[in-house]
């Protein structure tokens, strides 16, 4: 979901248009785009998921609703891979509901997990290998606005 949510609208897309309109019509060339792109867009999900618990609301613009809305996010997921059974029902138990009570205890486990610190690790492990993709790119794809993008989104706090 997440690739089609936001790797292919809104990093794919967009660049595999301007290749179109630029002339390109080497398929390897669009699919070694693709590649790195859909990486892009799959991170920049994952940061918004974080984003939307853990962001500054005067930064993003918006107040964080996924667990109470019971959305299916990289938190919630990697909470449910790492947590002990005992967190794993706290979490079936209470995420999805629309209480702040519910809420508390939904981060509550994300603390225990350190699912901030995971988050983190993981954000850095999936820039290096961006940035590694885009080092390889064959010859024909200018790089400069791959890593334009990935600078302006790697760390990003809205």
């Amino acid at each position: 979901m997440i690739q089609y949510k936001t790797s292919y609208y809104s990093f794919y897309s967009p660049i595999a248009s301007a290749m179109i309109i630029a002339g390109v019509t080497d398929v390897k060339l669009f699919e070694a785009v693709e590649k790195v792109t859909v990486l892009m867009g799959n991170l920049f999900q994952i940061q918004d998921d974080y984003l939307d618990c853990y962001g500054d609301s005067i930064k993003t613009g918006k107040i964080g609703t996924d667990i109470v809305d019971g959305k299916c996010t990289w938190l919630v997921v990697k909470a449910l891979e790492l947590g002990s059974e005992d967190q794993k029902q706290i979490l079936k138990t209470y995420y999805g509901r629309r209480t702040s009570e519910a809420e508390l205890w939904v981060k509550r486990i994300y603390e225990e997990l350190k699912i901030v610190k995971v988050y983190f690790n993981y954000e850095k492990k999936e820039y290096k290998k961006i940035v590694d993709e885009i080092q390889s790119l064959p010859p024909g794809i200018p790089t400069e606005p791959l890593f334009s993008f990935i600078d302006l989104i790697y760390r990003r706090e809205k």
